[in-house]
């Protein structure tokens, strides 16, 4: 039964299924209504409205060939990542110890940074003239005199360690400077 106004089943009401007019009685948990001839559909066999479409949509082709994993599937375009080569090996890092020429030194001094539960190390190479290796010695000492100590363990043992460690690396560079006849 229709609802006059608008055409549609009312609520409540069960909606008829394949083959089957509007106030025929339903057919419960799947069995057919009880008396009349039962007409059942082979399997492919649908009314029209129902079942699976014929075919692709309008608008779509057919589906994309498998391909292997790693390459598009036939037909359709590479992602548009382009492909990167291997990274090419920049400049050597600055070497401690390596020949220079005459009057020029490099160090490696460390700045210590204490906090009161971590600690932080950076390494500063320099490379110069004696009177610029001298200058970052002593930056580095400042640094470590006046922010080394703020930790415990930096108060007792790393702070200490930059600094005997800044020491021991100045004294071998004036060591070099000697021996090459410049000051020191």
């Amino acid at each position: 039964m229709t609802h006059p106004q608008y055409g549609r089943q009312p609520a409540g009401q069960p909606h008829p299924g394949p083959g089957q007019q509007a106030g025929q009685p339903v057919a419960a948990q799947g069995y057919p209504p009880q008396g009349g001839p039962q007409q059942y559909q082979q399997p492919g066999q649908y009314p029209p409205g129902y079942g699976h479409p014929q075919g692709p949509p309008v608008g779509y082709g057919p589906p994309p060939q498998y391909a292997q994993p790693g390459y598009p599937p036939a037909g359709y375009p590479a992602p548009g990542y382009p492909q990167q080569a291997y990274a090419q090996p920049g400049p050597p890092p600055a070497q401690v110890n390596q020949p220079l020429p005459h009057g020029v030194f490099q160090a490696k001094f460390r700045k210590h940074t204490g906090m009161i539960i971590l600690a932080q190390w950076r390494d500063v190479i320099v490379t110069g003239s004696y009177d610029d290796v001298r200058k970052a010695f002593w930056q580095a000492q400042t640094h470590c005199l006046t922010l080394g100590w703020w930790g415990l363990l930096s108060a007792l043992v790393y702070n200490w360690i930059a600094i005997i460690g800044n020491i021991s690396e100045m004294g071998r560079i004036t060591q070099q400077a000697r021996e090459q006849g410049l000051g020191g």
